[in-house]
Parts: structure tokens; C-alpha cells; sequence
């Protein structure tokens, strides 16, 4: 009876111990990550991130800015529609 409440117990600590290391690593990055925004600087996702998003950004006005032609010379060109009553 005593060795099985002795186990229980052990379980329990050691499960609280597992518990109290996760939280302070988890605010030991939170404090770190707050650091670094606070100094200006970035991870190498942000730099990922804000990347792909230039790059995204870029072509989209590009395509919209674009006011060339679409087909070459040799397949055809742009008429103006009229309707034909």
C-alpha cells in the first residue's frame, strides 16, 4: 500500500517537474522573441516570410502594370466588339 501511494507520487512529481521545464522554456522563447522585435530584429522565417510576400507582391503589379500583347504577332490580334443588330 505505502510503495503504491510512494509510486503515485513520484509519477506526480515527476510530471510536474516535465510540466515546470516546458513552461519555462516556453517563456524563456516568448521573452527572447519579444527581445528581438523589440531591437528590430528578425528570425530567419520572418525573413522567409516577408520575402515571399515581395516577391508575390512584385509580380502581381507587374502583370497589372504589363500592357502588352498577350499573342505573337502570328496568331492573331484585338478587334473592337460591335454588336450587330
Amino acid at each position: 500500500m505505502i510503495l503504491g501511494l510512494l509510486k503515485l507520487l513520484f509519477l506526480v512529481l515527476l510530471l510536474l517537474l516535465v510540466a515546470g521545464v516546458i513552461v519555462i522554456f516556453s517563456a524563456v522563447r516568448l521573452v527572447g522573441k519579444a527581445r528581438d522585435a523589440l531591437l528590430g530584429r528578425s528570425t530567419a522565417q520572418d525573413r522567409q516570410r516577408r520575402t515571399t510576400d515581395n516577391v508575390t507582391a512584385g509580380s502581381d503589379s507587374r502583370a497589372a502594370s504589363s500592357s502588352r500583347k498577350i499573342f505573337a504577332a502570328d496568331e492573331g490580334e484585338y478587334v473592337d466588339f460591335e454588336e450587330v443588330r
